[in-house]
């Protein structure tokens, strides 16, 4: 079956891929209940209202708070990085742990209750602004915005190996799809506010939809509160539709409700549960590995190789420069602050959406032409630094030329710096997608809780400096944006567009000793075995027949005490491969990730026999040298288990 074979230059047949697509749409629905698509159109409904309750909160947010909050900018700017150090340190500490959970007992529960969490906050806000509510709002995003992290995970499971991976630019292609529908619902989101908003202002509504802010803005000059403290609205002991901004927050928690109950009613479980014998809950799981949240750390194993480790490096120099994204708002707010207001912002932000809508649809061409390194990265970074000399140049007096330099730079490198993760996803196997997202979250924002502060005090210190000086922390971001983009150019010796391609991405992800070793299995529940060579060469069995790929018996999901032998239940006998120790990927079928496998079934006796040892992880060329603690990435201690049969290589797809 030529068909069925690795094509010439290593890539995978169409008709081997198409049956692979079969048997994953086939198993997925026997599994969830649902077929694939149906799945993933609802985690797009689900993102469509979000999305709109986001933006609609998001357009009123600054002047909401300086209406029915606290009124200075500083102590506001403070405020949100006091509490969002403490938000983001629970953040690093919480999210590897939950991952795991996502990753081994179920992802639907872990979203549904950051929808939860995070519809809770926007009412309270709505119904009861104060320092206080802004404070338990933080609280509750802990859990809220885990939501987006394990939703990421959640589309790992309903696409097969070549979507993923390859086909029109594998994930970073689906990624851009999706946000050219969030996009689209974000642009009608923007539509309703504006008109809302300028109809308020016209006067149709009468006196009740004006911007409650801009119409009482001379009379909150220079006092800390427009709304005194202990009050909901401006009359006193009463709770009123003030204007247009207390609505558009009421409109946003409508959204999220209604997102609410599409996860709970709708959205299925997808996770494949590990075959423990058993089924996992929350509270066992828990019980069980209570210590562990108070080692974050462990999740960062997952960057196990050289490369992703390097990429994580470069990521961490965009994290230190997202962690004074607030001071960095802050320097352009405080420096055209006569001239903007919520409308005008937003006149601003159109165009440069509307920008980075079109920049969506050349996302799956870059990727497929130039790879996800050249394609994305660099030109990502380059837009980056263009748009910082924008922002710490562009004088008060012609801030106009924001309409044309913000949609051109700041739209078009936005949209393709959201897509830089989607590399090291590639690059990271199904089943610790969970563990992946919510460990790189954890870097972030460890970041963002301890860099905020030094950058809320170039915020400070610069706020009486001379123009250019008073976007000191833009020229700091600038710096850090030089060495980011300096790192990425060094990548490209190792761009690993040419492995994506080949459908051999995974090789030298499973030669590490994380792979190999206890850690994987007890962030994924799963095992892989070892009998393999991350440069798909030759492997040896005794009496075995080599096959060119794995068999059905050659990859299973994790069994506690597996017994003596790999038996397939419908017909157990000893078989060369089914009992290698070592750690095994349960997503992994497709032989593109894997190098020729050797099976043979032993006539007489029932004889077992072993496999000669594959090359060593010392006599590769990829280095899986224990990382030390200071660089945050460690590597995980070696056990090994029983690994036993599943009667179908399906059963142990995504």
């Amino acid at each position: 079956d030529a068909a069925m074979e690795a094509t010439s230059d290593g890539s995978r047949g169409a008709a081997q891929e198409a049956v692979e697509q079969e048997t994953f749409e086939a198993e997925f629905r026997s599994r969830v209940g649902m077929s694939p698509r149906r799945c993933y159109l609802l985690v797009l409904v689900s993102l469509i209202l979000r999305t709109m309750g986001s933006g609609f909160v998001a357009m009123a947010a600054l002047e909401y708070t300086r209406y029915y909050v606290i009124n200075d900018l500083n102590i506001i700017a403070t405020l949100e990085t006091a509490t969002g150090t403490v938000q983001c340190l629970a953040k690093a500490v919480m999210y590897p742990f939950l991952g795991v959970i996502a990753d081994q007992v179920s992802r639907k529960r872990i979203i549904l209750a950051a929808s939860i969490a995070a519809t809770g906050s926007i009412w309270l806000f709505a119904f009861v602004p104060s320092v206080v509510v802004l404070v338990l709002m933080r609280i509750l995003s802990i859990m809220g915005d885990l939501g987006y992290t394990i939703t990421n995970a959640m589309l790992r499971d309903l696409f097969s190996d070549a979507e993923w991976e390859r086909k029109d630019g594998g994930v970073t292609g689906i990624k851009s799809r999706m946000v050219v529908v969030a996009t689209v619902a974000s642009a009608f989101m923007v539509a309703i506010g504006m008109v809302t908003m300028k109809l308020g202002e016209s006067g149709f509504f009468g006196s009740y939809l004006l911007n409650e802010y801009s119409e009482k803005k001379e009379l909150c000059h220079g006092r800390r509160h427009c709304v005194p403290v202990g009050q909901f609205s401006w009359r006193e002991g009463t709770w009123e539709l003030d204007g247009s901004l207390r609505l558009l927050v009421l409109m946003g928690a409508c959204f999220y409700t209604l997102e609410m109950l599409v996860i709970f009613f709708l959205l299925p479980e997808t996770l494949k549960q590990p075959n423990r014998g058993t089924k996992e809950t929350f509270s066992s799981y828990v019980r069980r590995n209570w210590r562990q949240m108070g080692t974050p750390w462990n999740n960062l194993r997952v960057f196990a190789t050289p490369q992703l480790r390097n990429l994580l490096y470069i990521r961490i120099m965009y994290y230190i420069i997202a962690g004074g994204r607030t001071a960095l708002f802050t320097t352009w707010y405080r420096r055209n602050e006569e001239v903007l207001d919520t409308f005008t912002m937003h006149m601003i932000g159109v165009p440069s959406g509307a920008m980075g809508f079109l920049v969506l649809f050349c996302v799956p061409c870059l990727t497929r032409r130039y790879g996800d390194l050249r394609g994305i990265w660099v030109p990502a970074g380059v837009l980056a630094i263009a748009m910082g000399f924008i922002i710490a140049l562009l004088p008060a007096e012609q801030w106009q030329l924001s309409f044309v330099l913000f949609p051109l730079i700041g739209g078009t490198g936005t949209a393709l710096a959201f897509f830089t993760p989607e590399l090291l996803t590639k690059l990271v196997p199904a089943d610790v997608q969970g563990t992946f997202h919510t460990a790189r979250t954890g870097v972030h924002d460890v970041n963002r809780a301890v860099l905020a502060w030094p950058w809320l005090g170039l915020l400070a210190v610069s706020e009486g400096f001379p123009y250019p000086l008073d976007s000191l922390c833009v020229w700091i971001a600038l710096v850090i944006g030089f060495i980011a983009l300096g790192l990425t150019f060094r990548e490209l010796r190792r761009d690993p567009k040419d492995a994506i391609v080949q459908g051999t991405a995974l090789h030298s992800f499973w030669e590490t000793a994380y792979a190999k070793g206890e850690w994987y299995r007890r962030h994924s529940g799963r095992e892989v075995p070892l009998a393999w060579d991350a440069k798909g060469s030759d492997l040896q069995v005794e009496d075995a027949k080599v096959v060119g790929g794995p068999s059905q018996l050659a990859i299973v999901p994790f069994s506690p005490g597996g017994g003596n032998y790999c038996q397939s239940p419908a017909k157990p006998q000893p078989v060369s491969l089914g009992c290698i120790r070592g750690h095994v990927h349960h997503g992994l079928t497709m032989t593109s990730m894997l190098p020729v496998w050797t099976r043979s079934t032993i006539l007489g006796g029932g004889r077992r026999v072993a496999p000669e040892q594959p090359h060593s992880v010392a006599d590769s060329d990829v280095d899986v040298s224990a990382v030390t603690a200071q660089e945050t990435l460690t590597v995980g201690e070696d056990a090994f288990s029983e690994v036993r049969s599943a009667a179908d290589v399906s059963s142990t797809r995504m």
